[in-house]
């Protein structure tokens, strides 16, 4: 079970088991998005008829991606580790770093 701190806005409106579910969702989402961008760097690399300025761009932003993803596994154990944990500093860090990554890619498009 997720241990919910009673400061944490969302465990007064979800339950425990909501919670897990929520979880259980979000962590199989990254695996997927994890497997789909292995799936784009591998063809990138490989094929070299794929390497065009428009694929470079999707690759630079998968990378990016990724980042997003490693936090997306993280969860809720970041939010429970407590806002000064090294877990929720690098949660934070890793989807601050994502969302700068694709702005600044959208503006080369």
């Amino acid at each position: 079970m997720c241990y919910v701190p009673e400061s944490f806005i969302m465990a007064q409106t979800l339950t425990n088991s909501q919670l897990e579910s929520l979880v259980i969702i979000e962590r199989t989402s990254a695996v997927l998005s994890l497997t789909g961008t292995a799936l784009v760097i591998t063809t990138f690399c490989v094929s070299k008829t794929f390497r065009t300025l428009s694929n470079t761009l999707i690759l630079y932003a998968s990378l990016g991606n990724v980042l997003s993803n490693i936090a997306h596994l993280v969860a809720i154990a970041g939010v429970t580790a407590g806002p000064n944990s090294a877990l929720c500093q690098m949660q934070g860090f890793l989807q601050q770093m994502q969302v700068s990554v694709d702005i600044k890619f959208l503006c080369y498009d």
